[in-house]
């Protein structure tokens, strides 16, 4: 079945248009990890209203933060978050000029479903593909100049968003098996120099060019473990009814995947399989799979026709619509934005307690507020909220000091904490020992008991 152009392009202007009214209108923007990408970006912009928690790379928020600073607003983060997709839908159709694979994108639920959520899955999505797209390239030319850039963005990829390197392993893996050893390395070294941009910004925000990734790792590993409360370690995906539709959302005929030739595309589902399955057992969070499913769609493509293609982008219509209906409605901005300056002038107060995410909503610095977890920590009077302690065991030999490794999160909160006002949403369970003082349209403002102070 052939395309029309024209028509291609109708659907390249209606998923880009599509794409920017739904960022526009939605007012949802707390998804998983988001709050945190967002007070990291609007902290390095200079729009921070308390204390700044985050266990993931900086690189992405550094670089949006510099067009925040230019112009603060929350459409500008969703612009040039949804703009990684764009041009993924262009590096699929212009080099691959696979039109089948192109709209399988254009209508894919995750596409969609992803592009309000701030992430940088969307540009580490982008710059795997890119790897591949350059790696194919040196593979049918020979040039060692897209063997390079593929290395770099791999690289890239990386610096910007931790699971990529489960993503790179199984990409190694499935492609370099037969490559020999030398090239292999060639291009894990070749990944080192965009990798030091994340070394780079960690040591220009923290003095610690490792920072994040002790963060990162420290956490995941606790995670596996099931050490942190509400995860299964592991297995976590198994346990996670999300996991479960995302065959849906990648694409609702999805299970038309049987019809792929195998015997041409042997490296290439190896590598989509590994992913499926690593991610699918241990994460069951849907954005995750964004990371490869332009490289699903590149094997199913070919293999779904006419009909099948039709039913795929009417039934995608109709899934988008149920995944995003509930992110339109009243917009939490306008509330804050609004209610906030009463507080503050019927209940002044140096700082306080943030338990309706204020911070994500307020571009005025004038504000201060303390974390609810920094509340929580000082009612129990601790100095540290992690500490890890590894000692290594004498073997072989029995030495008299023996190697203790140690490493703590200390907190740094003010004294005040425990006797700052309280906000948190209309009809939302206030904390122990708050007596509610007034309610808004939105907020609630609570004091504490006095005789608790």
């Amino acid at each position: 079945m052939e395309f029309d152009r024209r028509y291609l392009l109708v659907f390249l202007l209606f998923f880009i248009v599509g794409l920017f009214l739904v960022s526009f209108f939605s007012t949802e923007i707390i998804f998983h990890d988001t709050p945190e990408y967002i007070e990291v970006t609007k902290g390095l912009a200079g729009y921070t209203t308390k204390g700044i928690y985050t266990t993931h790379s900086f690189v992405y928020s550094f670089f949006v933060a510099q067009f925040v600073k230019l112009l603060p607003s929350f459409l500008t983060i969703k612009v040039l978050n949804l703009s990684w997709l764009i041009l993924t839908s262009l590096l699929l159709y212009f080099f691959f000029r696979d039109k089948r694979a192109f709209l399988l994108w254009v209508f894919s639920p995750l596409v969609w479903t992803l592009s309000i959520q701030y992430s940088p899955v969307l540009p580490s999505s982008f710059f795997l593909f890119l790897m591949y797209v350059m790696f194919v390239k040196w593979e049918s030319t020979g040039k060692k100049s897209y063997f390079v850039v593929s290395a770099l963005s791999g690289g890239l990829a990386f610096s910007l968003y931790e699971p990529v390197l489960v993503v790179l392993a199984f990409f190694m893996f499935s492609f370099f098996f037969r490559k020999g050893f030398l090239s292999a390395l060639l291009f894990l070294l070749l990944m080192l120099p965009t990798f030091a941009v994340r070394l780079l910004v960690d040591y220009q925000i923290t003095g610690f060019p490792l920072y994040s990734l002790v963060r990162y790792f420290g956490t995941n590993t606790a995670v596996i473990l099931g050490l942190n409360q509400g995860t299964k370690g592991f297995l976590h995906g198994l346990f996670f009814p999300q996991a479960y539709m995302i065959i849906f959302i990648i694409a609702p005929l999805l299970f038309l995947f049987y019809r792929v030739d195998f015997s041409k595309n042997k490296n290439l589902i190896l590598f989509v399989l590994l992913n499926s399955l690593f991610f699918f057992v241990r994460g069951g969070l849907i954005k995750y799979f964004l990371l490869f499913t332009p490289f699903i769609f590149l094997l199913l493509g070919p293999a779904m026709k006419r009909k099948a293609l039709l039913i795929n982008s009417i039934a995608s219509i109709f899934i988008i619509v149920i995944l995003l209906y509930p992110h339109f409605g009243p917009d939490p901005y306008v509330f804050v934005n609004r209610e906030m300056p009463q507080i503050r002038s019927e209940f002044p107060s140096g700082k306080y307690i943030d338990g309706a995410d204020l911070n994500l909503y307020l571009w005025d610095n004038s504000y201060s507020f303390y974390r609810l977890e920094e509340y929580f920590y000082a009612v129990e009077g601790k100095e540290y909220s992690s500490n890890y302690r590894i000692i290594v065991p004498n073997k072989g030999l029995d030495l008299f000091q023996v190697l203790e490794l140690n490493a703590a999160l200390r907190l740094d909160y003010g004294e005040d904490v425990l006797s700052s006002p309280l906000i948190i949403r209309e009809g939302w369970e206030p904390l122990e020992n708050f007596e509610l003082a007034k309610c808004y349209d939105y907020l609630c403002v609570y004091s504490k008991v006095k005789d608790e102070v």
